[in-house]
């Protein structure tokens, strides 16, 4: 095993090295806004000595716990952030992340009784995944941390539904890292694994249901902490339905997997052929068509497999010519067919399933058919690094525009800042450092309910300066001295359940709407609005108990 871990780290660090050689891994993507969570949590804890459950400086304010794309709560995000520059963090946890995804798969694949070598080259070939590669060049952190998690997964749950015991903790334990991680889409997807595997169980061997119930209770458990929060912000955060909401035509996904040699195909120009359908085709590119070539040489073509010939001869045929694409005719002559939609993100855990049958068929094979099979998988090792390639050298994210480093440089610390949703991205971890404000940014349109989404959608007007300026702005807590009569009282902050108001000691109401808002008294008076949800609190300790009773049951021979 020691040796595999040499292979696939080396693998790791070789395939990322454009990136990893790279000045600044934070361009006009979504990395500088993902980070603004651990940047306030680092200056909350050494300023203020503080945890703080509410983020002031993105989207108008957003509750940290309850953000589902938040990953402040997953230790090898957290840890590097507090005491690594953030450039050395990422590097160092996008490295530990790839060379763990090679690790799990082929873990994985031996489960599964998959020969040594064909795993590894499973491992390698999933190391070097067009899913990974188009997340780094997006900035999705969230998946990147979570895509070792997947193999991981499928295999705790394999032996915690065979053998019980601490492996059902194991794979609790794997899906609440899911969920910390900020990848809620993946979290979703993982607990209908684990429903449909239960229903499986109940329906072939009764008698282990109790395994599969005792991996979701952990899971539960130990993820209560954001789960639960979460369940009550859920009107206002429309991210926590999205995984659901679909983003790619299922027929197109059959597509995905006979493309040949993901990254030569892309970087030679012959894409410019290809309709547009295939716009999310890196996600599950890897897989290639050489694993389909192992199943369908497994069968043999024979009488029942006549089709799957004609149809795969038919795709390859199609796929350059628009006018020819079966897709593009089905769409049009069926109108029910466009609106098949399933998310593309679901590629990440099915590549894992897929990789793992493909292996279990190519291990099947005998004499120069195997050889030939082998070659090609080979082939496509290359072809994916390839795409790994053009993603991180090729085809880079643009560099942030120097004027809008200059804009965060300019603000005063501590005042807002504004982005405009329509142009380039600013800096948002820089601006975060600096204690700025950022009043809305690429994702303020997914709030549902908070003034940041109300105005990119265009029911409200821009907010003027506040009449009141605040006098204090700490961890969960702004005061604002203010006098007047019939006015109220606005700060620029998102209103979500657990914020409070209170003026000169004594409870106020707070109106719910768009941002915090309260009626001000006659006469001067000081008005402190707190952030406190104290579902929270009880779900923190709900996760530290489960925690500890977990590490007692893995640490039992």
């Amino acid at each position: 095993m020691k040796r595999k871990l040499i292979l696939f780290g080396v693998w790791g660090v070789m395939i990322l090295s454009p990136w990893l050689a790279d000045k600044s891994v934070f361009k006009q993507n979504d990395l500088p806004a993902k980070l603004v969570n651990e940047v306030y949590l680092k200056k909350a804890i050494l300023e203020e000595g503080r945890w703080p459950q509410w983020n002031p400086l993105l989207n108008q304010g957003i509750p940290m716990a309850a953000d589902p794309l938040s990953d402040y709560f997953n230790p090898l995000m957290g840890a590097p952030m507090l005491f690594l520059s953030r450039e050395a963090a990422i590097k160092i946890i996008y490295v530990v992340c790839v060379v763990l995804a090679g690790t799990a798969m082929y873990l994985l694949a031996r489960e599964a009784g998959i020969s040594k070598w064909t795993a590894a080259a499973l491992g390698m070939t999933y190391e070097a995944g067009g899913y990974l590669a188009a997340r780094i060049t997006a900035g999705h952190a969230e998946k990147v941390l979570t895509y070792p998690l997947l193999p991981f997964f499928l295999l705790f749950l394999w032996r915690g539904w065979s053998r019980g015991g601490k492996w059902a903790g194991a794979a609790g334990l794997i899906w609440a890292l899911m969920l910390f991680s900020g990848d809620v889409y993946n979290w979703w997807y993982a607990g209908l694994v684990l429903g449909a595997t239960g229903g499986y169980v109940v329906v072939t061997d009764r008698g282990k249901w109790k395994r599969v119930a005792a991996a979701a209770g952990w899971g539960l458990a130990l993820g209560a902490v954001k789960w639960w929060p979460m369940l009550l912000t859920g009107p206002y955060l429309v991210k926590i339905r999205e995984p659901f909401a679909g983003s790619q035509n299922i027929v197109s996904m059959v597509y995905h997997l006979f493309l040949p040699l993901s990254g030569w195909f892309k970087r030679t120009g012959w894409w410019q052929m290809v309709p547009s359908n295939f716009g999310w085709w890196e996600k599950a590119g890897f897989i290639g068509p050489v694993w389909l070539a192992a199943i369908w040489g497994k069968l043999k073509l024979r009488s029942k497999g006549w089709w799957l010939a004609a149809g795969t001869i038919l795709v390859l045929a199609a796929m350059p010519a628009w006018i020819l694409n079966p897709y593009h005719i089905l769409v049009q002559k069926i109108d029910w067919v466009a609106g098949m939609h399933a998310p593309t993100r679901v590629w990440g855990m099915l590549g894992v399933v897929i990789l793992v049958v493909a292996g279990k068929v190519y291990d099947g094979w005998r004499g120069k058919k195997r050889w030939v099979i082998g070659g090609l998988m080979l082939v496509n090792l290359a072809g994916v690094v390839s795409f790994f390639e053009y993603a991180l050298i090729v085809k880079k994210f643009p560099e942030i525009q120097a004027e809008y480093e200059a804009k965060i440089n300019n603000a005063l610390s501590g005042s807002g800042i504004w982005q405009d949703a329509a142009g380039a991205q600013i800096p948002q971890d820089k601006a975060a450092e600096r204690g700025l404000r950022i009043l809305n940014s690429t994702y303020g349109v997914n709030l549902k309910g908070s003034a940041a989404a109300r105005y990119w959608t265009g029911e409200a007007d821009k907010p003027e300066e506040e009449e009141f300026p605040v006098s204090y702005w700490g961890v969960d807590e702004i005061r604002v001295s203010a006098s007047g009569k019939d006015k109220n009282l606005t700060v620029g902050q998102s209103y979500f359940p657990g914020w409070r108001v209170w003026v000169d000691g004594k409870e106020a109401e707070l109106d719910p709407g768009s941002f915090l808002q309260t009626k001000i008294l006659p006469g001067e008076h000081e008005y402190v609005f707190r952030y406190f949800l104290p579902r929270f609190v009880a779900a923190l300790g709900i996760s530290w108990l489960a925690c500890a009773a977990l590490i007692k049951v893995l640490l039992k021979p």
